[in-house]
């Protein structure tokens, strides 16, 4: 029997199918990851398939998410711009900060493990994004957007505006061709589309109960990933699309044990992210460079590991020490 919820898109301050869909993309993430030889070509077909299939979506649908809870405050025209900023420079910054210099420290104690060196040298182009820990991007990419669309809203766009401004900054992102620019043309157009979704949920959400709509969705994921050179626009709405129909169809039954474990990942989405690296890394050195185990093996101890670790790690102490809590999480 289905469960009859109501969403006061409004009022509501907590959506949790937007958590369980938090708790599948940090796992897509992690599984993407978690392939030891990603970085130097991988040669297992199956690997290489949903390496792909991640990559064409999972970052996309994480700036959905966000511009999602952004909404609120972006539509109602009544941001304090100053802190706003100040509130994601803690938040985003703070984190990104912390764990370059991290990353930069470790890199050249253990350069010979290394896949990618970090020069000293460059250590200035942190502030533009370039960083020696790879998933840094994402916080340094979502900071500069939040700024741009906190200043905006004092513009009072309503959400069919960001669409087409999301649109038009995608487009120039061809244009451009520029890797400083990139990411934020790339991912805007998703994080205006959260924000568009979000003013419009009352309606959307009801498609997520077309059951037939899924695996349509699936199917036509499948078959562009497998053609390749797809847009990822188009790779990345289908592969958010999907991901947020299922988690909308795993709220009809909570007390499913997937549903509880992926309800905590989601409330533990962020930490895990940014913690990850420190644990996969090592496990990618130690069980498949120095130790050479099978492949399979190493890649559900990436993955396994690299999402519990720092799960635990953050439930049991980090969030519960006030200073690691603000600068390694930013909270």
């Amino acid at each position: 029997m289905k469960e009859n919820r109501k969403f006061d898109t409004t009022n509501k301050q907590h959506y949790h199918e937007i958590n369980i869909a938090r708790g599948i993309a940090i796992m897509c993430v992690i599984l993407g990851h978690s392939f030891p030889d990603a970085q130097t070509g991988i040669s297992n077909p199956v690997a290489l398939w949903i390496h792909s299939a991640l990559y064409s979506f999972h970052m996309g649908c994480f700036f959905l998410l966000s511009g999602f809870v952004s909404a609120r405050k972006l539509c109602n025209g009544q941001v304090i711009i100053k802190n706003e900023i100040s509130n994601k420079f803690k938040r985003l910054i703070v984190p990104y900060l912390f764990y370059s210099v991290i990353t930069i420290g470790l890199k050249q104690v253990f350069s010979a493990f290394a896949n990618n060196t970090f020069d000293i040298t460059e250590f200035w182009k942190i502030i533009i994004g370039v960083n020696p820990n790879g998933g840094m991007w994402y916080l340094w990419t979502l900071f500069v957007i939040s700024f741009l669309f906190v200043a905006l809203s004092k513009l009072k766009f309503k959400s069919n505006s960001y669409i087409i401004l999301g649109i038009a900054m995608y487009i120039l992102m061809y244009i451009v061709q520029s890797g400083f620019w990139n990411p934020i043309l790339k991912y805007s157009i998703f994080f205006v589309t959260g924000v568009w979704v979000h003013q419009h949920y009352e309606i959307i959400k009801q498609v997520f109960d077309v059951k037939i709509s899924i695996p349509i969705a699936v199917i036509a994921f499948i078959i562009f990933v497998s053609i390749g050179g797809i847009p990822y626009i188009v790779t990345g709405m289908i592969g958010t699309y999907v991901l947020l129909a299922v988690s909308f169809l795993l709220m009809h039954n909570k007390n499913t044990k997937i549903y509880k474990v992926l309800y905590e990942l989601g409330n533990y989405s962020y930490d895990i992210y940014l913690l990850s690296y420190f644990i996969q890394v090592p496990i990618r050195v130690i069980c498949w460079r120095l130790l050479g185990l099978p492949y399979v093996l190493v890649v559900l101890a990436m993955l396994v590991l690299g999402a519990t670790v720092p799960w635990v790690a953050s439930k049991n102490f980090i969030r519960k020490i006030p200073i690691a809590n603000k600068i390694l999480l930013g909270n």
